[in-house]
């Protein structure tokens, strides 16, 4: 069962946002007290790499700065894509805030909430090694694979309407279908997909201008925790923690 815990910690810096007095700081409801709990799938390079100690990843290394930045200790638990995706996981009460590389408008449900956008991506068209494939309507009748809890089955559906869509529940299975020729083609974000290419399982064709945010998943129950994590995330491009964390995963060399 989740506790209240009285964020006093963090009075320092919600004070830089406006005056309160001690009695009106924001109460977070965690799983454990004094820890950010958070619920992702892995690997999903480059959000999330690898939940181990330390946590590698996009995603995990900015939720350690975050962490570090509202005092709190992090806690990282792992569940399917599809448990992170739709919220499942978080509204079983088996974490405090979803990262999965998310992407801001993909049905939420109405017991949560996305925080402040902290990056953009785009969703782009993979094609094996070999493939003559240079376009999605080329793929007409044919099976091009999509993760679950994304914005990619929508998409594809909408402007390819002969394909056949295959949802995978985990990066590893999409990518395993892909190298297997169980798919004639993958849809998904920019970053996994640039990883993919780069590792050689893959060739980019297309990239779609569909300009999504991505942004971590609480409750609505937990306006403390929204509010101090927006909060936290504004601090860090500020002191330019962010910027250096994004350019170790994004920069092109």
């Amino acid at each position: 069962m989740r506790r209240a815990l009285r964020a006093l910690a963090v009075l320092p810096l919600l004070a830089a946002c406006g005056s309160r007095a001690p009695d009106d700081t924001p109460v977070l409801h965690l799983v454990k007290p004094g820890t950010l709990t958070v619920c992702t799938s892995v690997p999903h390079p480059p959000y999330e790499a690898a939940a181990g100690s330390p946590a590698a990843g996009f995603d995990l290394d900015l939720l350690t700065a975050l962490a570090h930045e509202i005092r709190l200790h992090l806690s990282v638990v792992t569940r399917s894509s599809t448990a992170v995706g739709s919220g499942q996981a978080l509204l079983a009460g088996d974490c405090d805030l979803d990262a999965n590389g998310l992407v801001v408008g993909t049905g939420l449900d109405p017991k949560l909430r996305y925080t402040n956008p902290y990056d953009t991506t785009a969703l782009t068209l993979l094609v094996p090694n070999g493939s003559s494939i240079g376009t999605l309507t080329e793929l007409n009748g044919r099976k091009v694979g999509v993760l679950a809890g994304t914005r990619a089955k929508a998409y594809v559906t909408a402007n390819a309407p002969k394909v056949h869509v295959v949802v995978f529940d985990d990066p590893v299975r999409l990518e395993a279908a892909l190298k297997n020729r169980g798919v004639a083609a993958i849809v998904q974000d920019l970053y996994p997909n640039l990883v993919l290419a780069d590792r050689g399982v893959g060739v980019l064709r297309e990239k779609y201008t569909t300009d999504e945010q991505i942004a971590f998943v609480v409750a609505q129950a937990n306006p403390g925790l929204y509010g101090t994590v927006n909060i936290g995330l504004t601090r860090l491009r500020a002191n330019g923690t962010y910027a250096g964390i994004h350019d170790k995963y994004f920069t092109v060399q």
